[in-house]
C-alpha cells in the first residue's frame, strides 16, 4: 500500500493506528540513512535561532515558517524519501506543508528556470557542486531546491523567486495537521515540504524524521 500511495501522489499520510511499526514500514522503501550524528533518526523541535543546531534551517528561520525545500539538497543524491512521525503535536496547530510536483507536465515542458545548471549546492560538510533544480534521466525526474543551501551562480536574487514561482506553478499544495503517532512519508525527489506557521506557539512539538535512500535511478 505504501508504494502505491507514494507513486500516485508523492506522499502518504498514515493515521496513528497504522503507524505503530514505523521502521518496518520504511524498510520496505529502501535503506535507512543514518543522521550526521550516526543515529537512525533525528527528532525535530521548533528551535529558536539562538539555540538551533549550527547550519540547520532553524538557525535561519527560528521557530517560524520554513521555505519549501528538498531535504539534504546539498547531497549529490538526496534521500529518496523522508518520513516524519509525530511524537508530540504541540500546544497549538503547526502543520507540515507539501508541494507535490506534476512530473508529467515538468517532463514535457522542461522549463528553463528549472533545467539550467545554474546553481551551486553546498552544506553538510560536503564539497560544493553545480546542479539544476530539475534533473531528468530517461523517464525519471528529480527535483532539488533549498534556498538556504543552494545559491544561483549568476548571483541574482531574482533567480530564487523565479524558481520558486515555477515550482509553485507545477505543484499541488497540501497541508497536514499532526496527531500523536501519525506519520507522513514524502517522496523527496518529487515533493517539496516545510514546517508551516505556528512553531513559535508550539514549543513542545516534536517530529521524528527518517531518511530513506534511493531505490533506483538518478544515482549520480
Amino acid at each position: 500500500m505504501t508504494s502505491i500511495e507514494l507513486k500516485a501522489r508523492g506522499w502518504w499520510f498514515i493515521p496513528p493506528a497504522l503507524a505503530t511499526q514505523p521502521v518496518d514500514i520504511l524498510s520496505t522503501l529502501g535503506p535507512l540513512i543514518p543522521s550526521r550524528e550516526g543515529l537512525p533518526h533525528l527528532d525535530l523541535v521548533p528551535y529558536k535561532k539562538a539555540s538551533a543546531p549550527h547550519a540547520s534551517m532553524s538557525a535561519k528561520t527560528g521557530a517560524g515558517e520554513q521555505p519549501m525545500h528538498t531535504d539534504a539538497a546539498y547531497c549529490p543524491t538526496p534521500p529518496r524519501y523522508i518520513a516524519l512521525q509525530c511524537l508530540e503535536p504541540g500546544e497549538t496547530s503547526c502543520p507540515t506543508r507539501i508541494w507535490a510536483l506534476d512530473l508529467v507536465r515538468l517532463r514535457k515542458d522542461r522549463p528553463a528556470a528549472l533545467t539550467k545548471i545554474n546553481w551551486a549546492a553546498h552544506g553538510g560538510g560536503r564539497p560544493a557542486f553545480y546542479c539544476a533544480v530539475m534533473d531528468v534521466r530517461q523517464l525519471e525526474v528529480r527535483i532539488r531546491f533549498d534556498p538556504f543551501c543552494m545559491r544561483p551562480i549568476d548571483g541574482h536574487i531574482e533567480t530564487v523567486d523565479e524558481v520558486r514561482k515555477a515550482l509553485d506553478n507545477y505543484s499541488q499544495a497540501f497541508s497536514f495537521e499532526w496527531k500523536l503517532g501519525s506519520m507522513l512519508i514524502v517522496d523527496n525527489w518529487r515533493c517539496l515540504h516545510a514546517r508551516g506557521i505556528g512553531g513559535d506557539k508550539a514549543p513542545s512539538r516534536k517530529l521524528r524524521r527518517w531518511s530513506i535512500g534511493a531505490d533506483h535511478g538518478l544515482v549520480v
